[in-house]
């Protein structure tokens, strides 16, 4: 089982449905339509998930870094809503 350490330190278990979840609303706040929003699961999440399911533990700070590079690559509307939820 792949554990996660967060910026206060604390273990907790990995869960992939979180890291789907937040690209999706990622898109979902871009109003990516709902063909995109599928690909980006696909295309940015699902290679996040599969590198940190070859690791005993990550780092958020790891998994963030992942995502937005990839989402950067794929679609810049959903990057800019993450980093918009990010400073909330």
């Amino acid at each position: 089982m792949v554990k996660v350490i967060k910026k206060n330190r604390k273990i907790v278990a990995f869960s992939a449905a979180k890291i789907k979840k937040g690209v999706l609303n990622a898109a979902k706040d871009a109003k990516l339509p709902k063909s995109v929003r599928n690909m980006l699961v696909r295309k940015v999440a699902m290679p996040v998930i599969r590198a940190a399911k070859k690791k005993k533990v990550v780092r958020t700070s790891e998994i963030k870094k992942s995502i937005l590079s990839k989402l950067g690559r794929r679609s810049v509307a959903a990057f800019k809503s993450w980093k918009k939820y990010e400073r909330r």
